[in-house]
């Protein structure tokens, strides 16, 4: 049975930005919200996913990278999504503990394949660096000049995008996590 999120408490956001953004873009053309926060992107997928029910094509369509549900919070949501699943669904991509660069890249390619597949007009992505490897609550060991890599890889779709700041729990990697991804994003402009 599906429960929306709206019923339940989740997460450490009282307002969500993305979606906010998301919706406000969504009067100008399509969408599509990348998370890559280490969390799923739930309350993201289920605004949307109530707004659009059965629209085959959505004005925004929700992606998220993110831990497996089965190990990590929000416990109940966020299992992959086989690729048949309809867009206006979500798409989710949950993963292992342990996930490297290369691997993560591996996703990430295959996620902005279908974006760019779906021609959107805009892209929201809320950024989390609590994927980093010494983030006390993550368990990915994403290193900090990877975010670079992630920035550059999405600026290279040639959308106008929109980079939320959300998790990242080690203080102490925060400001270079973020001046990394920052770079990347640069260096594709």
């Amino acid at each position: 049975m599906y429960h929306h999120m709206k019923c339940l408490m989740g997460g450490y956001c009282y307002i969500n930005s993305s979606a906010l953004a998301a919706e406000l873009f969504s009067s100008h053309g399509k969408v599509a919200v990348l998370d890559v926060d280490y969390h799923h992107g739930n309350g993201t997928e289920d605004i949307f996913k109530r707004k659009q029910y059965g629209v085959k094509q959505p004005n925004v369509v929700t992606f998220s990278i993110h831990a497996n549900p089965n190990r990590k919070f929000p416990y109940f949501t966020g299992d992959s999504t086989p690729l048949s699943t309809p867009l206006w669904r979500g798409v989710n991509y949950a993963l292992e503990t342990g996930i490297t660069n290369e691997q993560y890249r591996k996703v990430l390619s295959q996620v902005l394949g279908r974006i760019d597949q779906l021609n959107v007009d805009f892209m929201v992505v809320p950024t989390g660096f609590d994927t980093h490897e010494n983030d006390p609550i993550g368990d990915f060991n994403i290193t900090t000049d990877f975010y670079g890599t992630i920035g550059r890889m999405i600026m290279q779709l040639g959308k106008p995008t929109l980079f939320v700041q959300e998790g990242g729990y080690d203080l102490g990697s925060m400001k270079d996590n973020a001046l990394s991804l920052i770079k990347g994003i640069e260096s594709a402009l």
